[in-house]
């Protein structure tokens, strides 16, 4: 009878400690980010209008650090991919999100970009960070160095020929 209390008590005790413990999919994706962030990306979370459908989940923000040459302030400005196309929308399913938006001298751009991006990016914009990506961070796994290097790349491209300039 005594050992059964103890197994009791020894369950209440460690169970809780294993369900704090990350899974091995957070482990990875904490690993991708780290390694983001040491190629110079900046990565942030933040819940998407969407979160609460999903029970919470998080978006990641993966930016490039820009400043303007002109020293202007940057424009700040956000796409977001809409779950249908419409006629009314910036482009197919992209669609800006809130009021404001880039230079119309830069919709041919961003539409070009937005046909070349994957489909595992979400959102992208200018934002207090820099250039950004929104996303969902599905990839093949062990090849996460290479889709670091891609993703930094074409913020880096899309920094340049919107006149920015990526922070050293």
């Amino acid at each position: 009878m005594t050992w059964i209390f103890i197994v009791l008590a020894v369950a209440m005790v460690v169970g809780p400690v294993m369900m704090i413990r990350p899974s091995p999919s957070q482990k990875k994706r904490a690993a991708l980010r780290t390694q983001a962030s040491q190629t110079g990306l900046v990565v942030k979370l933040a819940s998407t209008d969407s979160s609460e459908a999903k029970g919470g989940v998080r978006a990641a923000y993966y930016s490039l650090p820009v400043s303007d040459p002109s020293k202007k302030k940057l424009t700040l400005w956000s796409l977001k991919k809409m779950p249908y196309a419409h006629d009314i929308h910036f482009s197919q399913q992209w669609d800006w999100e809130g009021k404001d938006k880039a230079e119309p001298r830069h919709w041919n751009l961003l539409q070009q970009t937005l046909n070349e991006l994957p489909d595992s990016i979400t959102g992208l914009g200018v934002n207090a960070m820099g250039v950004f990506y929104l996303w969902d961070e599905k990839y093949e796994q062990g090849n996460e160095k290479a889709v670091l290097e891609r993703l930094k790349a074409s913020l880096t491209d899309l920094a340049s020929k919107l006149g920015y300039q990526a922070k050293k």
